[in-house]
């Protein structure tokens, strides 16, 4: 539903059937509509255009959910700058992507509006390529290879897929940082793998590895 005018966001309250000349009563509580301003940067504070930015988990003032036909998003400008508009006051979460970058802290509740702006920092990632061998060194195919980071992966990068069948995989868009490469799943706590690889992955690099199964 929406307002007249400008003065209150959107919401999408759901769908529901009307038959047989059948009246309801609905109560919709709408929130001021606001923007949220901000500036995009990689570690050394150079300013990134072209920024995918995209609100979620979009909250009103009374910290629930506020469900919009559209989820608001644009694109930073040359200066790496970004404005989201028709947000309802309230909260949300900013989440920024392109190629070949990762947005840090994406799980960040911030206000909006924000009089202060917020500051969204992406880093250059890399690739992690390799192969899984048996006992023999021949490539073992089936089965899944993981990359976890260390200790609590909540808000850290991880992946996990299926071996190709000639033993090999590839992980693009890998955040810089150390992590563990396994034919097991790690988790803080769970059993380690005694042919885990541990790698360094370094921005605007490809690293590869060879894991034993």
């Amino acid at each position: 539903m929406q307002c007249a005018g400008t003065s209150a966001a959107s919401r999408l309250i759901g769908y529901q059937q009307f038959k047989n000349g059948e009246a309801r009563k609905q109560v919709i509580e709408l929130s001021t509509a606001t923007k949220v301003i901000g500036t995009v940067t990689d570690p050394q504070g150079k300013p990134l255009p072209n920024i995918q930015i995209r609100a979620d988990n979009i909250m009103g003032i009374d910290g629930r959910g506020y469900s919009m036909p559209d989820r608001p998003q644009v694109k930073s400008d040359s200066a790496g700058r970004f404005t989201l508009v028709d947000l309802p006051t309230g909260f949300t979460q900013v989440f920024a992507f392109a190629p070949g970058w990762f947005h840090v802290g994406s799980l960040k509740l911030y206000a909006s509006p924000d009089p202060r702006g917020i500051a969204v920092q992406m880093v250059a990632t890399g690739t992690v390529k390799g192969k899984v061998v048996d006992a023999n060194g021949q490539p073992a195919a089936g089965g899944t290879i993981n990359v976890s980071p260390p200790g609590d992966p909540i808000g850290k990068w991880g992946g996990s897929m299926n071996v190709a069948a000639d033993g090999t995989f590839s992980f693009d868009s890998v955040p810089p940082g150390p992590y563990t490469v396994s034919t097991q799943p790690q988790f803080p706590g769970s059993k380690p793998d005694p042919n885990a690889r541990e790698i360094q992955v370094e921005s605007g690099k490809t690293l590869n590895v060879t894991v034993k199964k």
